[in-house]
């Protein structure tokens, strides 16, 4: 009896935290629904090596 009202505080608790977390998720959808994203004209390859890709589609040589 003991175990399984642990378990089921332990399924409570982890529940509370689960809806908190989505509040604050749609909370700060709302807050930035109408926000922008903005993209450079140029994709820039900061660290790491390029793929094999040789065709004319590769981002590092075309603009966006």
């Amino acid at each position: 009896m003991y175990k399984n009202n642990v378990i089921n505080n332990i399924y409570s608790l982890l529940q509370k935290i689960i809806q908190k977390h989505l509040k604050i998720g749609d909370l700060n959808f709302q807050k930035h629904r109408d926000s922008t994203i903005r993209i450079k004209d140029q994709f820039q390859l900061i660290c790491g090596r390029t793929p094999p890709f040789k065709e004319e589609l590769s981002l590092q040589k075309k603009n966006v």
